[in-house]
């Protein structure tokens, strides 16, 4: 490795993620911008994951590999990067996932040229196993998450709740990540992360489609409801996809209320920002809109019914 820290991070938390890593690892090291490390944390893969991973550190040195001794969940995996980076700006890179030759020099670039931008991202498209466009890809969608203002970036971000997802993949000034609270291992661990990052800085959205979503039978938003099919029996629906016991395996079979802690954690860190009282209190606005207007406030009721239902599904098989 060079003896300078290099200008950007990327984590790549892996587990059994043989089938797209390489193809993943190669998008990034072929990148314009060649000043980066790849950090990859392994939550104790049991296929060739393993191999795959000390291929290629051992053929370039900015790419680290460390194994965990223990599977303790994606949410514990996410954060082990982050332990191991050592860049001026950061960047969670999912293994299946595909980045355009540029997509670092232009981020960079954004980062360096405005102080204000807390996170840059880009336009992303849906793609195949094979990496070509998928037909159902949505159109390129402007987010308004560069508001000049704390509230009006959580307004943004509020309003397209249920499709956030890509923005997480973004690079992140390292400052910002060393204030903010590391990601959760619970339901709407990312989006709630992706909310507090806001709370420090703009976004800047690149206009050009620079990051490739993978969609497969195998990720996770379409395993889980598979794995949910025998688990929920007395309602007629569910919960967040992924669940809390999807990030954190050791929650399996807990009563858990993901709307409610999303409502009370975002409160808590607006409470605890060094941003003035008036931009607090218009947060909290914010969030109520975002209760009643988007109709939260039934997600709380289902809350507590799946809580009732955990409960008495535990109950059930314990007696």
């Amino acid at each position: 490795m060079s003896s300078h820290p290099p200008t950007v991070s990327i984590s790549i938390p892996v587990f059994n993620s043989s089938r797209y890593l390489s193809e993943t690892l190669d998008s990034i090291l072929n990148q314009t911008f060649q000043d980066f490390e790849i950090i990859i944390t392994d939550g104790r893969s049991t296929d060739s994951t393993p191999d795959i991973c000390r291929a290629y550190a051992a053929r370039d040195s900015r790419v680290r590999y460390f194994r965990s001794e223990e599977n303790y969940g994606p949410g514990w995996n996410y954060n082990q990067g982050f332990n191991y980076s050592t860049g001026k700006y950061f960047k969670w890179q999912a293994h299946d996932d595909l980045l355009a030759p540029d997509f670092l020099e232009k981020c960079v670039a954004v980062l360096e040229a405005d102080p204000t931008v807390a996170l840059c991202h880009c336009y992303a498209i849906h793609v195949d196993d094979d990496g070509n466009r998928l037909s159902s890809s949505p159109e390129y969608t402007h987010l308004k998450s560069d508001h000049p203002k704390p509230s009006g970036r959580l307004r943004a971000l509020l309003k397209i709740a249920d499709d956030c997802g890509c923005e997480i993949f973004g690079l992140i000034r390292m400052s910002v990540l060393q204030q903010a609270p590391r990601q959760g291992s619970y339901a709407h661990a990312d989006f709630i992360f992706v909310c507090r990052v806001a709370m420090y800085g703009r976004f800047h959205q690149v206009p050009e489609p620079l990051f490739k979503y993978r969609m497969h039978t195998s990720q996770a938003m379409q395993t889980v409801p598979t794995n949910q099919k025998g688990r929920r029996r007395l309602l007629p629906f569910t919960g967040p996809l992924p669940p809390t016991d999807w990030w954190d395996p050791s929650k399996k079979g807990k009563v858990d209320f993901p709307t409610w802690r999303f409502y009370w954690l975002q409160m808590s860190f607006i409470a605890g920002h060094s941003m003035p009282l008036s931009e607090k209190l218009r947060c909290y606005v914010v969030l109520i809109e975002r209760l009643f207007m988007g109709r939260d406030f039934v997600r709380l009721v289902i809350d507590c019914l799946l809580a009732i239902e955990t409960s008495l599904l535990r109950t059930r098989k314990t007696a």
